[in-house]
Formats: structure tokens, sequence, C-alpha cells
């Protein structure tokens, strides 16, 4: 019997439970704050902008405050007193994403801390590249990691 040609889906019933990563849509959302960045900046002589790991987690909590309160996750970084941030949930979750090359289309960089003592972000937030401790509205100050990414 010959086959069609129509594709169909269902959803694929899985013996192992989502990770937080898929079931709070982190890849999703973030690509969609990257290509809203992209888009802003898109005549720019540059190119597309790069945003640290950190700038994506006060833009990600800026759109779904929902998600790092459900995880009970802050931002993140110096002065929080917690040893896990959404910052370095999604930092370490592009970082091992990219590498494993389940996460296509985001491309990481480092920024050096060469002569960078702080960073300055929206909502009066400083970070120090002193030490790196997490990664991207501000509730704290905050550490980065240096890492950037783009779309």
């Amino acid at each position: 019997m010959a086959r069609s040609g129509c594709v169909v889906y269902r959803q694929n019933v899985r013996s192992e439970p989502m990770s937080e990563w898929e079931e709070h849509k982190f890849e999703t959302r973030v690509r969609a704050i990257l290509k809203e960045v992209a888009e802003k900046s898109a005549e720019h002589h540059l190119g597309v902008p790069f945003l640290t790991a950190y700038q994506i987690a006060i833009e990600f909590d800026r759109q779904h405050p929902e998600v790092a309160e459900k995880l009970g996750l802050l931002v993140g970084g110096k002065g929080i007193g917690e040893r896990v941030s959404l910052a370095q949930k999604l930092a370490r979750g592009l970082s091992q994403g990219t590498k494993s090359k389940k996460v296509h289309g985001i491309d990481g960089a480092f920024l050096s801390h060469v002569h960078v003592s702080s960073l300055m972000f929206g909502g009066h937030v400083e970070s120090s590249t002193a030490v790196t401790a997490s990664v991207r509205r501000g509730r704290t100050a905050h550490r980065i990691d240096p890492a950037v990414t783009r779309l």
C-alpha cells in the first residue's frame, strides 16, 4: 500500500519527566528576546548585538516573572545570598545546549574582564566582573559571568 504525503504528529509519551528547561520553555523564550533585540538593531552597521547572559535574565524576568517566582530564583548575582540564580540557569542551559549541539543558531562569546571592574545595568544594578559567579530588573545587585550571547 502506498503511503500518502501527509505528515502527522502526536505528543511524545516520555517515561522521564520534562526538565525545568523544557517545562518553562527557556530556549523558546530566550530566542524571542534575542530576536526582538536583533530586529530593533537590524540597521546597525556592526550587525546583530550581543547580550550578556545577565541582560537576557533581566529581560526574561521582566517578561516572565512567574517562572523565576515558581522556581524560587532571583535574577542573580552579587549579594543575593543564593547559590543558584535565574541568570545562572539561563547561562548554563545556553552553554550546555550549544556545546552539545542541541541549541542551534545562538552564538556565545566571552566579554573580556580586562580593564573592567564592574558593569551597571538598568534598575541601578551593578555587577562586578572580578569573580565569575553567575550570568543575563534588578531586584538586587548582581555578579555576572562575562559571557555574551547573540542570535
